[in-house]
């Protein structure tokens, strides 16, 4: 006869044969609870902990740096592996770069994917490309960032070029995926902030036009490339443009904020602010060109009074001496008369050189003026 725990044999209405299989029943008559096997735990303990299975040297090591948060103990065993290129080495190198990083030793963490990278796979270049621009970023290195930021573009743009439509972030343990278009502002973005913290404000204000490129087929807006790219604007000395983008980004801004509803977020308000903080340097910019400008023409205008007070000085040293070799003469004062409506004729001549001339019949005027006018009269070199 069969127990319970074995079941009961009967059969059915068709004379078909069946076996019942009953749960084990515990001693007090309920059933007894279902208990997992060995394996299934150690998959889901592996799971949980996100640590790959078996006892190899890349196990152990991640073991130490997940579960007992031992970071030099990992850092060993990840070296050990990467040094020997062993069994997964590619996620060795990644996860050293990880806690070379979490010990506060970045710099470190860059040289090492940059001495082992040509080692691994075609598929982890633009990983490890990633890595290096976030640790570049803690260091501020720009020129660095620069030539990774160039990398990925290329990488992003040849994928958008076949068709690609997405692209998988991978951050923390977490998987985000996002348009491809939008990974690519982002790299333009960041390329831009880069260059702008070098100081290359022509190649900066390319980078920022390209993202607004794409921006454009997103149909999404982000007022911080405009900002930054009428920033680089003035820089360039291109105010005009400069000052239109800046004022469309402030009447969009305060459009937004102007609405009745409270969906309004922090990024339009920062906007304005940002806007606002641009138009005043601007604004600046322009009354320090304006003085500048002021300034040069006013010294401009000096240098042409005083060259036309050197020309007409040796004019009337000329006349007068001319003149004075008649002062004696009894017709004198005819010929100074002749000599003075002459000079009216002359292209050059002015009514207050006429009169002067006018004056010079007495011989004791004559010789006074040209005494003052020999001491007064200025150096040519000092107002070159």
């Amino acid at each position: 006869p069969m127990s319970s725990r074995d079941g009961m044999r009967g059969a059915n209405s068709k004379g078909h044969t069946f076996v019942s299989i009953s749960r084990p029943v515990s001693a007090g008559g309920a059933p007894a609870p279902e208990t997992a096997s060995p394996t299934t735990e150690t998959q889901l303990y592996h799971a949980a902990h996100k640590i790959p299975p078996g006892s190899s040297t890349y196990a152990r090591a991640k073991h130490l740096q997940l579960v007992d948060k031992d970071l030099p103990g990992a850092e060993k065993l990840l070296t050990e592996v990467v040094e020997l290129w062993g069994y997964k080495a590619d996620s060795a190198l990644k996860d050293l770069a990880v806690v070379l990083k979490q010990q506060q030793r970045p710099a470190e963490a860059a040289d090492v994917i940059i001495r082992y990278r040509h080692k691994c796979n075609k598929n982890v270049q633009v990983s490890l490309d990633n890595m290096l621009l976030d640790i570049y970023k803690a260091l501020r290195q720009y020129h660095h960032q620069v030539e990774v930021i160039e990398r990925l573009l290329e990488a992003s743009l040849e994928g958008l070029a076949s068709g690609t439509k997405h692209w998988t972030s991978r951050r923390d343990n977490t998987k985000t995926k996002v348009s491809l278009n939008t990974r690519i502002i982002n790299l333009y973005s960041s390329l831009g902030w880069a260059l702008l913290h070098l100081a290359e404000w022509e190649r900066a204000e390319q980078a920022y036009a390209k993202a607004q490129e794409h921006e454009a087929e997103d149909q999404e807006s982000d007022s911080d490339l405009r900002i930054n790219q009428a920033v680089c604007l003035m820089r360039l000395g291109r105010l005009v443009q400069a000052q239109t983008k800046l004022l469309d980004v402030a009447a969009v801004s305060r459009g937004i904020c102007n609405k009745s509803y409270r969906a309004v977020g922090g990024s339009q308000l920062a906007s304005v602010q940002r806007s606002t903080c641009a138009l005043q340097e601007l604004e600046a910019i322009y009354e320090k060109q304006l003085m500048e400008l002021r300034e040069a023409l006013q010294q401009q205008e000096q240098v042409q009074i005083m060259l036309q007070s050197i020309g007409l000085t040796e004019k009337l040293d000329t006349e007068a001496g001319e003149a004075s070799t008649q002062v004696n003469d009894k017709d004198g004062k005819s010929k100074m008369w002749n000599r003075g409506t002459r000079g009216k004729s002359r292209d050059g001549d002015s009514k207050w050189a006429e009169e002067v001339l006018t004056n010079m019949m007495v011989a004791e005027v004559q010789h006074n003026l040209l005494e003052n006018f020999a001491m007064s009269k200025p150096s040519v070199s000092s107002h070159q």
